[in-house]
């Protein structure tokens, strides 16, 4: 399944999207570490302040194309433009939710963590959101830093968000010089830890590849 970690090669044309997807494209996100005309990053200081027209262009071109939209690396203010914008799911492929959401100068795990409020949003569309793998060693208040911690902060997540709207997030092996997961064989052992906590075989599929297809099953729909 082709997915792409950001809109840039659109150069400010949704047109662009029918020619991607006639190559493979399923799963699109919007932003990334580029600047873009399509929305802010999670990482600057915003110059929309919002979502662009082109950007609900592009969104609406993805939903009657069939592509998943994904909105990591937004700001807050556009995400809750693109929750309104559409009422097709969505997913936040990769990072994690902290007690108060990140600002754009925090440190950058912290400006990029996703508030508990706007993730039980996307939650409530019936989208998802994946769990990163960046370690961080000197903060107390930050969850991850060994393959065990990551069990507890997905089992932290399935309480806040309900555990059909959380996954293994993305860039596993693009997350750093340190991560907490660099091998898939780590995957299996958070598997197995979560098993010991008493998953059931039906969540723990839905964590690990379910819940991800559910929502790219409904974005094909198109």
């Amino acid at each position: 399944m082709m997915a792409s970690e950001s809109a840039n090669f659109l150069e400010g044309d949704p047109r662009r999207l029918a020619q991607v997807h006639a190559m493979g494209l399923r799963h699109l996100q919007i932003v990334h570490y580029i600047e873009s005309p399509l929305g802010d990053l999670q990482t600057t200081a915003p110059r929309h302040n919002g979502m662009p027209a082109l950007a609900r262009e592009v969104i609406s071109e993805c939903r009657r194309l069939g592509i998943l939209v994904d909105l990591a690396h937004s700001t807050p203010a556009f995400v809750d433009a693109a929750l309104d914008s559409t009422d097709a799911p969505v997913v936040w492929s990769h990072s994690w939710i902290s007690r108060r959401g990140g600002r754009w100068n925090d440190w950058g795990y912290i400006a990029r963590s996703l508030s508990p409020e706007q993730a039980r949003k996307i939650a409530a569309r019936g989208g998802v959101i994946g769990l990163w793998t960046v370690r961080v060693r000197n903060d107390s208040s930050y969850p991850l830093y060994s393959v065990g911690s990551y069990a507890d902060e997905i089992m932290r997540m399935a309480d806040l968000v309900g555990p059909q709207a959380v996954a293994f997030g993305t860039d596993m092996d693009g997350a750093g010089r340190d991560p907490v997961m660099s091998r898939y064989e780590q995957v299996r052992e958070v598997v197995e830890q979560l098993a010991r906590r008493g998953l059931s075989a039906d969540t723990l599929h839905n964590l690990c590849i379910g819940n991800y297809a559910r929502v790219l099953r409904k974005a094909l729909q198109a």
